[in-house]
């Protein structure tokens, strides 16, 4: 992978990666810090970003607001996605 980084940033392309994965990419981080691997994590793990999912009312409201608004199933129906199914409960 640091090859094709290299060969992007030869031609004057900027490549963005997105590494997702468990807490053992710490570790791992980690291991390349002290094995100084400093191109590995200059290249790769610059940023931590920790994602901790829905765990509020406030958080899961925008999720389901897609249902109703940012949908449309099927495609060309006009209608969104939660249109004339039923949840089982409603968040206001």
């Amino acid at each position: 992978m640091i090859d094709v980084y290299n060969e992007l940033d030869r031609v004057g392309i900027q490549l963005t990666i997105i590494l997702v994965g468990q807490n053992e990419l710490l570790y791992q981080r980690s291991a390349f810090i002290q094995a100084k691997k400093a191109q590995i994590i200059g290249r790769f793990m610059v940023h931590e970003y920790e994602f901790t999912g829905i765990q509020y009312i406030d958080d899961l409201r925008p999720c389901l607001s897609g249902y109703d608004h940012d949908s449309e199933y099927p495609l060309g129906s006009g209608w969104s996605y939660g249109e004339g199914r039923r949840f089982p409960f409603s968040i206001h």
